[in-house]
């Protein structure tokens, strides 16, 4: 670890910039590059940290790299850490990996839990037809991934909720799916309807296990992929 002078100490209140190389060991094996923004202020125990981590790694044969986000606080002695993968930071043989990353430090030394999702070979990693939208949404959705299920949506998309309100917009729907995420729902894919598509407009449905069911409109990008422009994710079927 390399750490700077604070650049920015007065009143109490301590702002400072390191460098951390890291090596992994497990299933997870390679190496991590961290620049990190750190705060602490006069009541022990409360500080915080913003950092970005560039990790070269091998995962399950597959090599490559990936971008980490972690956001820490403590406050006065409680510690709350969230370490994410960025969405579609993933290069190589790591193409389209998401999930999060839990720190336990034991006896000075850091042990890492790496819960993530990697899609099956020849599986896209973005909606090549409209079908696969719903399809991503699960891998996302079950690997905790706020901002891969937010890349599902155009910028001005709507979602509907179960109480008619909307979120409009990646901000609105970035703070929906953190709310649902927290607690910890698991998603299943259901019975999916052929999508029915009108030039570059498609209209999908799925069928969710509990009988009720979604609505959505997809648009085609100019790249050929698809996003939800519109999303009612719980209909009565």
């Amino acid at each position: 670890m390399t750490a700077q002078p604070p650049y920015d100490a007065e009143a109490g209140l301590t702002l400072a910039r390191m460098s951390v190389d890291k090596v992994f060991e497990g299933p997870l094996s390679g190496t991590g590059k961290v620049e990190m923004l750190a705060a602490s202020t006069s009541m022990k125990g409360s500080a915080g940290y913003v950092a970005i981590e560039r990790v070269h790694a091998s995962l399950e044969g597959k090599t490559g790299d990936f971008i980490l986000q972690h956001s820490g606080t403590m406050d006065r002695g409680v510690a709350s850490l969230t370490v994410r993968v960025v969405a579609d930071s993933g290069t190589e043989g790591l193409v389209g990996i998401c999930g999060r990353m839990a720190i336990d430090i034991v006896e000075g030394k850091h042990f890492y839990t790496f819960d993530y999702s990697l899609p099956s070979d020849g599986v896209p990693t973005s909606a090549k037809e409209p079908n696969d939208l719903a399809r991503l949404f699960i891998e996302r959705g079950n690997a905790d991934d706020v901002d891969g299920l937010v890349a599902l949506y155009e910028t001005s998309a709507r979602v509907i909720k179960r109480d008619g309100s909307e979120a409009v917009g990646h901000a609105a729907i970035r703070e929906m799916y953190t709310k649902i995420l927290a607690m910890k729902p698991h998603f299943e894919l259901g019975k999916q309807h052929p999508a029915v598509i009108n030039g570059d407009i498609a209209l999908t449905a799925t069928v969710l296990p509990g009988g009720s069911a979604t609505a959505e409109v997809a648009r085609r990008q100019s790249d050929g992929t698809w996003l939800w422009i519109l999303d009612r994710p719980r209909v009565t079927a």
